[in-house]
């Protein structure tokens, strides 16, 4: 904390107080303040953070979202689950500049998603507070908007995965996935057992193969890296192969 307090010093000096930098080391300082549970004064700290980025001349949408989630997470934090949603929706507009939601539960469309990681965790965010209000209300709707949110981060992580080369990024993607995999499976058995319609024990059945098949397909990845055989490798293409035929 006493190294931001200094580096915010030395760009007030030397650039002015709304150099356009500022504004990261702001979200940061709100961060560790959000985890202090001082949640007035990451407010306050978010939106200096976003005041700079509205007067800045340099576009930076990504890191503006970021910014707008962790205003979102303080809310969060309040139970304030309204405003929450609110922000979250903003950041994933901010990125996404065809998304202009007319409600708070509204997501983006899967023809359009974009890849980015502020709308991934805006994603993340929205499913926690629907998982929240569907505890508290038992109101259905919350729980189908937890499953969009998960279909949806599903698709941010594909999305992000086809262009990365490096096994280590690869890998940091498909534990994203593991972990939204096992919920979405977790909320579609709930949903199930809530409405008792068939098409939801078909969801979980499809994420429970889909899972399958990602775990099946880093196998792959990792007999590529370490230079395995040939029969092997095409014994694993075979059994991702008849995974993507059964789903």
């Amino acid at each position: 904390m006493a190294e931001l307090k200094r580096a915010i010093s030395f760009i007030h000096n030397n650039f002015g107080e709304n150099y356009y930098e500022l504004a990261d080391v702001y979200t940061m300082i709100a961060g560790n303040q959000l985890q202090l549970n001082k949640i007035d004064e990451a407010i306050k700290y978010l939106e200096k953070s976003i005041d700079i980025y509205d007067n800045s001349y340099q576009e930076n949408p990504e890191s503006k979202a970021l910014s707008f989630i962790e205003l979102g997470n303080c809310y969060f934090k309040k139970n304030e689950w309204g405003l929450s949603l609110k922000f979250y929706q903003e950041s994933i507009s901010l990125v996404q500049s065809d998304f202009q939601p007319e409600g708070l539960i509204e997501n983006p469309s899967s023809d359009n998603l974009v890849k980015s990681m502020a709308v991934y965790e805006a994603l993340k965010r929205k499913s926690l507070v629907f998982e929240d209000l569907f505890q508290k209300s038992d109101d259905f709707k919350y729980l189908e908007a937890q499953l969009s949110c998960y279909e949806l981060m599903i698709e941010t992580i594909d999305l992000g995965k086809q262009e990365l080369i490096e096994l280590e990024s690869k890998m940091i993607y498909n534990e994203k996935g593991y972990d939204v995999f096992k919920s979405a499976i977790s909320a579609s058995f709930e949903a199930f057992s809530n409405s008792g319609d068939s098409i939801y024990l078909e969801k979980a059945f499809q994420y429970c193969y889909r899972s399958k098949a990602n775990a099946l397909i880093d196998k792959i990845y990792y007999a590529n890296h370490r230079n395995t055989t040939n029969d092997s490798h095409n014994q694993l293409l075979l059994k991702v192969s008849d995974l993507k035929t059964a789903i």
